[in-house]
């Protein structure tokens, strides 16, 4: 493995509030405005007026730009408050967390609900095959690393849960608590298709809904933990796929009307399907479904963090959600496997269903409120803080792109130390290559980052430096990281002043293109030798 690099001197562009809004204003049952981003994927933005006078809903959204695509999000509380980061579900968006969101800001956290792409005011690409698995979990990544969230404080529930739970097992070091509720990261084997894929996906059919014969408050289902009544028939979720993706009947509103306990109200109701308007936004929440049939083989990595995470892990499931998220089985499984779920408060409560939030969001809100508050004060890197150091001494260790902090950019602007300077790059890549541009590539991260340092390596000695060591990373002798990177590169400078204009040039911003399509993040250390 041949790595080598130098501090990027692009600032992380964080595109916040309405940005690119022409067609926004438009009329919300309006045929709508197909655009596309510079990789050619067309996209279609729910008009702001679909979201006008949402019961209990005063948020106004923010969004950053990832690939050419808005992903949307609230945000509210304190700027230095601690972090919360509520992940929705399918057909659901951040409106799920309406009972939530104002009783956790009233406790002094920054909360931050974030819509999936295809979902809740983020940009809906119209064709199913722009939506995957992986896709989520990158942007997701992506998202998380534009705001600098650190110290995270998850709650994730259904497909929040399987996206939201990848990402955490893969970076535990971003996450001081994780809370799930009616979820799960499935663990399937390569090659094993768990169900069919739905034939002829582009017609439109007449199916009726699996949950049709559920009245609006719902019945119970168990008997403990036995599924006494289950809706529907023998396949249920592959009629479900089937369903979300064909079925003229689909709504979001009538699936989260059906799979909550308590009855919604039609206003709530009209609420879950302000995001699609019409059939052309709802290509993201049709397929979702689907991309069960992804999870086969890419799992095993970030359960085995899973198994290691030994912060602080809640579950709290809705009591009468009949489909296997909802299971006993599912629920135990994390607490017997998750180090930190060991002596938590879990539970499960009554009258809630799958989309518990609707059901008991005061409730589950409250007794989260109230078991962070109550944690013991633990290090930044996990578990108590070691014998004799005081808390607060730990290392956040967050791995990124570029200067992200007002300081770090500030100091790069700095003369810098005399004499020569010596990067020490602990690198992070991706499994896939991923270009901004939305190219498709075969390439791996590693093999994606190889063209960026064969080009770099020439550059950096025209500008007087070089490489003076590149290793791969076997084991972690000393310490604990959340995950280990992948490889470690030294580089030689003769001034800051000297990085800083080779990471100006036009060549260094022709090559970059990969080291971004390379790197899942790294970090990057500027030492100088000792004098004397």
């Amino acid at each position: 493995m041949r790595t080598t690099t130098a501090l990027v001197a692009v600032l992380v562009l964080l595109v916040v509030g309405c940005s690119d809004d022409e067609g926004d204003a438009g009329s919300c049952g309006a045929e709508p405005e197909v655009r596309s981003t510079d990789a050619g994927v067309e996209f279609v933005r729910t008009p702001d007026a679909c979201f006008d006078d949402l019961p209990d809903w005063p948020y106004a959204p923010e969004y950053v730009e990832l690939n050419g695509l808005r992903q949307a999000y609230v945000d509210e509380g304190p700027d230095d408050g601690e972090a919360v980061l509520l992940l929705h579900g399918q057909p659901s968006w951040s409106y799920l967390y309406r009972d939530m969101i104002p009783v956790f800001v009233d406790a002094g956290y920054r909360v931050i609900a974030m819509d999936h792409l295809g979902m809740g005011r983020s940009d809906k690409p119209t064709d199913i095959g722009s939506y995957s698995y992986l896709g989520h979990a990158d942007r997701l990544e992506r998202f998380i690393g534009e705001l600098g969230l650190t110290d995270i404080n998850l709650f994730v529930q259904d497909w929040g849960s399987l996206i939201g739970l990848r990402v955490a097992g893969e970076h535990t070091e971003l996450f001081s608590t994780i809370t799930v509720g009616n979820g799960n990261l499935p663990v399937v084997p390569e090659g094993v298709i768990p169900f069919s894929a739905v034939e002829d996906p582009d017609e439109l059919t007449d199916l009726v809904s699996p949950f049709a014969e559920i009245p609006d408050q719902q019945p119970p289902f168990y008997d403990g933990c036995e599924l006494t009544a289950p809706p529907g028939g023998a396949d249920r979720f592959g009629d479900w796929m089937a369903y979300a993706m064909t079925a003229e009947s689909f709504t979001a509103g009538s699936v989260v009307e059906a799979l909550t306990w308590f009855d919604l109200t039609p206003e709530v109701e009209a609420a879950y399907d302000a995001p699609f308007p019409r059939r052309e936004y709802l290509a993201g929440a049709r397929v979702f479904p689907s991309l069960v049939l992804e999870v086969g083989g890419v799992n095993e990595e970030a359960w085995a963090g899973l198994q290691s995470f030994d912060r602080p892990f809640l579950t709290l499931w809705g009591a009468n959600d009949a489909g296997s998220l909802g299971a006993c089985e599912t629920q135990q499984n994390l607490i017997d496997n998750v180090p930190g779920a060991e002596g938590q408060p879990h539970d499960r409560l009554a009258e809630a269903g799958h989309f518990l939030q609707s059901d008991q969001g005061t409730e589950i809100v409250s007794r989260m409120v109230d078991w962070l508050g109550g944690l013991p004060v633990e290090s930044a890197a996990g578990g108590p803080a070691a014998d004799g150091a005081a808390a607060g001494e730990g290392m956040t260790v967050v791995n990124e792109l570029g200067p992200s902090t007002p300081e770090q950019i500030a100091e790069f602007q700095e003369p810098g130390p005399d004499g020569p300077i010596y990067m020490v790059n602990l690198l992070e890549f991706n499994e896939v290559a991923e270009y901004e541009d939305g190219r498709e590539t075969d390439l791996t991260g590693e093999e994606a980052y190889a063209i960026y340092e064969a080009g770099v390596s020439e550059l950096i000695e025209r500008y007087g430096g070089g490489v003076v060591f590149e290793g791969e990373v076997t084991f972690l002798t000393i310490g604990q990281v959340g995950e280990l990177w992948d490889a470690v590169a030294i580089a030689r400078y003769p001034s800051r002043a000297a990085l800083l204009e080779m990471s100006a040039s036009p060549e260094w911003a022709e090559l970059s293109v990969h080291r971004t399509a390379g790197l899942a993040g790294q970090l990057n250390i500027e030492t100088v030798e000792p004098v004397g």
